[in-house]
This record gives structure tokens, sequence and C-alpha cells, in this order.
């Protein structure tokens, strides 16, 4: 009868399977951070280039002032059609 180590030479150990889940884990974190950063990144410049056109046509205002703690702050106000 073979001895119980004989059986576990062949077998991966608990410990490789969580170290390859582990990686496997990381691997979809950095594909999901990868796909979240080019995503916001688009929204980003496509908002900032619908916000130049809205002041352009006169459809965006805005007026700076200071809150009661002293910072400063902008009041954003969009008038659809305005021209």
């Amino acid at each position: 009868m073979p001895s119980r180590k004989s059986f576990g030479k062949n077998e991966r150990g608990l410990k490789s399977i969580m170290n390859d889940i582990y990686l496997i884990s990381l691997i979809w974190v950095v594909i999901g951070a990868v796909v979240v950063y080019f995503v916001d990144k688009r929204a980003y410049q496509e908002g900032l280039m619908d916000a130049v056109l809205m002041h352009y046509r006169g459809e965006l205002t805005y007026k700076g002032y200071y809150d009661d703690s002293g910072e400063e702050m902008v009041e954003i106000e969009v008038n659809k059609g305005a021209k």
C-alpha cells in the first residue's frame, strides 16, 4: 500500500491553488481599472467639449462666489436654447 506522501507529490497544494486564485483576481482588478480609466477619460473629454460649446452658444452661464467658510465656489446654470 502506498504511503500518504506519495499521493501528495502529484497533487497541487491548497496554498498553490489560493495563490492562483489571488493572481487571477489581481489580473481582473487591473483589467477593470484600465477599462474604467479609459472610459472616464473619454467621458471627461466629451463633457469638457460640451461645456465649451454651451458657453460659446450662450447656454452656459456661471458666476464665482465665496461660501461661508471662505472656499471659492462656482454656480453654473444651463439655459438650453438661449440663442
